[in-house]
């Protein structure tokens, strides 16, 4: 019989399962959220997630990573609830997150500083920020070597017209700051 984990691999799922308990505490990881800190844990901290990301409307978009958040769910590593009264899903540590995470401890174990940076730098970020952090992310690792900050901050604004421009050249300057630190990680 096939599991999960004989289909997908242990280590995306462990991660997933790990953001929730790391991140998902007080209500404060949805999947807007998640989306994000996986886009920032493969591009901007170069863990090896296996996820592709696109452009949508609320930044970087993994639809693999969605699938597998049903994935996670099944098995007990994370819960997801829906709150309707604010349009929104509540990511949190699933009772069985020890075991899911328990067959990736190679993974967690060599990500474990890159892991802490993550950790670090984001917990309690709002998603509006992590989306802002995110999107600048993607377009910064896109962006041709002869283009100037400001036309990368041009076209965040014209995608986002809920950022201002001294909102997105003050992140820009973090998404740099963070890759420098990353390196070292």
């Amino acid at each position: 019989m096939n599991t999960p984990f004989e289909t997908k691999s242990a280590d995306k799922l462990a991660f997933i399962a790990w953001l929730a308990g790391e991140f998902g505490v007080e209500n404060q990881l949805g999947k807007k959220a998640l989306q994000k800190l996986v886009h920032i844990a493969e591009e901007g901290l170069r863990i090896p997630t296996g996820y592709t990301f696109s452009l949508y409307t609320y930044g970087a978009f993994s639809r693999d990573l969605a699938g597998d958040l049903d994935i996670v769910k099944s098995i007990g590593g994370i819960e997801i609830e829906y709150i309707s009264a604010e349009n929104r899903y509540i990511v949190s540590p699933g009772k069985r997150r020890s075991d899911t995470m328990a067959r990736a401890e190679v993974f967690l174990k060599t990500t474990e500083k890159k892991l802490d940076l993550l950790k670090e730098n984001f917990s309690g970020a709002p998603a509006r920020y992590l989306e802002l952090f995110s999107t600048l992310l993607f377009f910064l690792k896109r962006r041709n070597e002869n283009e100037d900050d400001n036309v990368l901050i041009q076209q965040l604004l014209m995608l986002k017209p809920k950022y201002s421009p001294e909102e997105a050249a003050k992140a820009l300057v973090e998404v740099k700051k963070f890759l420098e630190t990353a390196k070292a990680a």
